[in-house]
């Protein structure tokens, strides 16, 4: 098997998993509505830097992303999109933070492959995906799996490696509200740049 195509049953083969990661759950995340209040975004950003959504909000809409983490294919290049028409994003006056589970070693890649102009955060005791109820925990069996790829989430997130986010996008209106939300299980699915400037 070539390199090529061992790659794309790779991506295949881990967006799969991750479908089958959140169904295989008791209870699964549904995550925040429209309208409802938001909650707190907070930490230190990747460039040492306090983010908090409240500060932010004073200045324009802000859009909470969650990402799973460099190793990611699928959110590397949702990243990789945001940071290519981040002014559009910026002429509709509204601001990125993506918040991540992985750590700050795993933050410094993407902001290096990246030279990402929006606030990442690492969601270090997972306060905020479990606030925005995103969070879900991973079967042993398919941390097994990840590993037989080479990816090792107790490595890569830290105390917190059996959590994952699903991939959600809500865009938060300056009065601090959930004006619009992207929530899908699939982990092959994302919203697009086009689709979330049509909603700020």
């Amino acid at each position: 098997m070539g390199v090529r195509n061992f790659l794309r049953t790779l991506i295949v083969l881990v967006g799969v998993m991750a479908f089958v990661d959140v169904n295989s759950q008791d209870i699964s995340p549904v995550g925040l509505k429209v309208g409802d209040k938001a909650p707190e975004v907070k930490g230190i950003n990747q460039f040492g830097e306090n983010i908090n959504l409240k500060d932010k909000l004073k200045d324009g809409k802000v859009v909470v992303l969650f990402y799973r983490g460099s190793w990611c294919p699928y959110c590397k290049k949702q990243l990789s999109d945001l940071q290519d028409s981040l002014n559009l994003i910026s002429a509709k006056g509204a601001e990125i933070i993506a918040v991540t589970p992985e750590r700050k070693e795993g933050i410094k890649k993407v902001q290096s492959k990246l030279d990402a102009g929006f606030n990442i955060l690492h969601d270090k005791d997972l306060e905020i995906m479990k606030a925005y109820d995103v969070d879900f925990k991973l079967p042993e069996k398919i941390k097994k799996k990840y590993l037989g790829y080479g990816i090792n989430l107790n490595s890569i997130n830290g105390d917190n490696g059996e959590n994952l986010p699903i991939p959600a996008v809500y865009v938060i209106g300056q009065n601090g509200n959930i004006e619009y939300r992207y929530f899908d299980e699939d982990y092959t699915k994302r919203l697009s740049v086009s689709e979330l400037l049509e909603k700020l």
